[in-house]
C-alpha cells in the first residue's frame, strides 16, 4: 500500500470497514491511500516450482551416480 504522503507499507489485512483498512497493528483511512497492491501465493505455481527443483536434483544425482559408480556395482559382475 502507498499512502498519499509517499510512505509504503506491506501488511496483512485483517478486515476492511467502509472507511478504513485494518490489520497488523495498523489502521489506514481510505482518504490516506494512494495505491493498493494485492499479493497472493499461487499454489499451482509453487507446486510446479517445487516439483521442478526435485526433478533437477534427482536428475543430477542420477548423472553423478552413472559417472562415478562402475556398472558392475549395480548390474552385477560381468561374465566374459
Amino acid at each position: 500500500m502507498t499512502k498519499k504522503s509517499g510512505e509504503t507499507f506491506e501488511f496483512k489485512v485483517d478486515r476492511v470497514t467502509d472507511k478504513e483498512i485494518i490489520g497488523e497493528e495498523m489502521q489506514v483511512s481510505f482518504d490516506e491511500i494512494n495505491r493498493i497492491q494485492k499479493k497472493e501465493v499461487s499454489p499451482v505455481k509453487t507446486t510446479g516450482l517445487v516439483v521442478g527443483i526435485i526433478v533437477v536434483v534427482v536428475a543430477g544425482v542420477v548423472v553423478v551416480f552413472w559417472q562415478f559408480v562402475p556398472p558392475s556395482a549395480y548390474l552385477g559382475k560381468s561374465v566374459m
